[in-house]
């Protein structure tokens, strides 16, 4: 018997007819395969040890993962087939995983070529949606992002979402707000590069950048009762990077960073504690939305509030957010949904994503409250009310709808500056609770590539929350069908790819 080695480029192509391996050449890659034309002959048994030596791959840890694989086959197969039928069938199965391999090394080439390498270690001139003050327009400017400094990341990123909470600081309306500034924090990309110190990335890893942090560090990552780690939130909430500077100018004057995101650029730089990788197959394009609005609603009914299967359920707000409840709601098989809106052209998607009921507080009756109504007719309230609008007066709603003895009301949306809830107390001595979220309580970097994976095995809905796509110079555009209520998600194109 004699051994050929031969250096294989891009593709692999075999045919185990008359048991003739065949191995194409094309450019590019240094993958290498060991294998013998002529196999000994195979007794009818299946000698599986026979086999495994007459089929030597050229990386011992791939012949490791096949070993179990091998042993299986031949054993199925050794006692009715000829030792030619187990010999095809082996080298097909080692050579479906040499496949894979060769996916795997040209997915990441293709992941690289969208990297330019030699901007490492400098500052990048790129655009960005700049928000110059509030409640004006952002302005498509070229802005210089110097490069990361220890422990920090600089992401191409390639698309980002239009989120409520952006256009909540456009508007003025966050106590935190800072201008000038970078807005946009529900984006993906790739990292161009990193500083020192970081460990868990490389330059063409596919990235979420991520407004919650998680340190792992700190007491509050370390407790599982929240998400909310503490290590840069003073730094995050003054718009600056944890050295207390930004990494961001334009024309001179320094750009203030928003929610340690800033996905409005095509280039940004966050802390590596607020980014996670995700799968290379991921398409960013969609799963740039799990960064904030529908991992919020579905996570405040796995993890906030742990709602039962049999539950009932009301959600006031239906936007990104509320349908994510509703499908969580769903997922979890609560018994009844219930969407609430001012605007019927929503009670469609909410239906879709799983509500089993509707209502229109302005089509309520007037002589009552609407709390006092929903009370009356869902047989003494819900087992869990969420809020997702950001308005007090839905706030109170909510927790007054919630079932007496045992009813749970969760805040998630986000109230004006200044603004104040109440309620009577004894809503609360009488069994209902009160409480809120952020991000639905996932801990990010563990549980957001998790949430990923989710997307791409079908479990949880992405694509249907985008309903308008745009490019980075449409942006404004974007924001204004948002205010219209036109849609749910808009995706736009940062940078090009």
């Amino acid at each position: 018997m004699q051994s050929k080695r031969l250096t294989y480029r891009r593709r692999l192509c075999y045919n185990t007819k008359s048991n003739q391996t065949r191995v194409s050449k094309c450019p590019g890659g240094r993958l290498r395969f060991l294998y013998k034309k002529k196999q000994a002959k195979v007794p009818r048994c299946g000698d599986t040890g026979k086999v495994l030596r007459g089929i030597t791959p050229a990386r011992p840890r791939a012949l490791s993962r096949m070993t179990k694989r091998l042993k299986t086959v031949s054993r199925i197969y050794g006692g009715c087939l000829s030792g030619q039928a187990v010999r095809e069938r082996i080298v097909r199965a080692f050579l479906v995983e040499e496949q894979k391999i060769v996916s795997k090394v040209l997915k990441a080439r293709k992941t690289m070529a969208q990297i330019d390498m030699s901007t490492a270690g400098k500052v990048i001139t790129c655009r960005a949606a700049v928000a110059w003050e509030a409640k004006k327009p952002l302005a498509i400017e070229d802005i210089e992002v110097e490069p990361p400094r220890a422990h920090e990341v600089r992401i191409k990123i390639l698309y980002t979402a239009v989120c409520h909470t952006d256009a909540y600081t456009l508007d003025g309306h966050d106590p935190e707000g800072l201008f000038p500034v970078v807005l946009g924090h529900e984006g993906a990309g790739i990292v161009e590069s990193v500083g020192v110190g970081v460990v868990d990335l490389k330059p063409g890893d596919k990235v979420i950048p991520l407004y919650v942090p998680q340190c792992r560090e700190c007491e509050y990552c370390k407790n599982p009762k929240t998400n909310l780690c503490q290590k840069i939130r003073v730094s995050q909430g003054n718009g600056v990077l944890p050295d207390g500077t930004s990494r961001f100018k334009c024309r001179g004057t320094p750009l203030y960073h928003f929610m340690g995101c800033s996905t409005f650029s095509e280039y940004t730089v966050v802390s590596d504690i607020s980014v996670c990788k995700v799968a290379e197959s991921a398409p960013l394009d969609k799963v740039c939305l799990l960064g904030c609005g529908i991992s919020t609603g579905y996570g405040a009914v796995l993890n906030t509030c742990k709602v039962e299967k049999d539950s009932t359920v009301a959600v006031w707000g239906l936007g990104a957010v509320g349908l994510a409840v509703i499908m969580g709601a769903k997922a979890v098989g609560a018994k009844r949904i219930v969407a609430i809106d001012i605007a019927e052209k929503k009670f469609k998607a909410a239906l879709e994503f799983g509500a089993t009921d509707y209502e229109n507080p302005k089509e309520a009756p007037q002589d009552k409250s609407f709390q006092s109504y929903l009370v009356e007719k869902y047989s003494g309230g819900f087992d869990y009310t969420f809020e997702c609008i950001g308005k007090v007066a839905t706030m109170r709603q909510a927790l007054e709808a919630a079932h007496k003895g045992w009813g749970e009301s969760c805040i998630i949306g986000v109230a004006g500056a200044g603004q104040e809830i109440s309620t009577r107390p004894f809503q609360l001595v009488t069994g209902r609770v009160w409480k809120g979220t952020a991000f639905g309580g996932w801990k990010s970097r563990d549980d957001v590539p998790k949430l990923v994976d989710e997307y791409m095995t079908g479990k949880l809905k992405v694509d249907d929350f985008i309903t308008h796509h745009f490019n980075l110079a449409e942006i404004n555009e974007a924001f204004s069908v948002l205010h219209a209520g036109d849609s749910l998600r808009s995706v736009l194109s940062v940078s090009s790819h």
